[in-house]
């Protein structure tokens, strides 16, 4: 899901989004448990490839464009703290009668409520938030 700051909306805003999330939980056959992943973006590698595009830069106006925004941006990035947020949606699988039907319609409810749901399937995926989720190092 993409995180959305509701304080940067008109207040009639704010109401609509709140109606429409006040309607999907109302609306919900499944049990759902809400997981949120927070944790400092890792901005290093992001510097390190703006400096090897410097290097690489034949236009000497974008090149001295692009030495000054790595000093400014490096600036910035040392004085704020920047966070990747992901959000996560976890469906029950034990209760009785649910079937695939129900689990597409709350996806559309999600796509609904301007969330991007991408399913987490396979082992591997699951390994990978079970990973993020118990080590709180800086996300790339």
């Amino acid at each position: 899901m993409i995180p959305v700051t509701l304080l940067d909306f008109s207040i009639e805003v704010q109401n609509s989004i709140y109606m429409v999330y006040n309607e999907f939980l109302r609306e919900m056959n499944l049990d759902i448990q809400i997981y949120i992943q927070n944790r400092k973006m890792n901005v290093e590698n992001y510097i390190t490839n703006l400096k090897e595009s410097i290097l690489t830069q034949n236009n000497e106006k974008f090149k001295k464009f692009l030495s000054d925004y790595l000093i400014d941006i490096k600036e910035k990035l040392n004085n704020e703290k920047i966070y990747i947020t992901k959000y996560y949606v976890i469906l029950s699988m034990e209760q009785k009668n649910m079937n695939i039907e129900e689990i597409d319609l709350t996806f559309q409810k999600l796509n609904k409520l301007g969330c991007v749901v991408n399913r987490l399937i396979g082992k591997q995926n699951i390994e990978k938030l079970l990973y993020e989720s118990f080590h709180k190092e800086c996300l790339i």
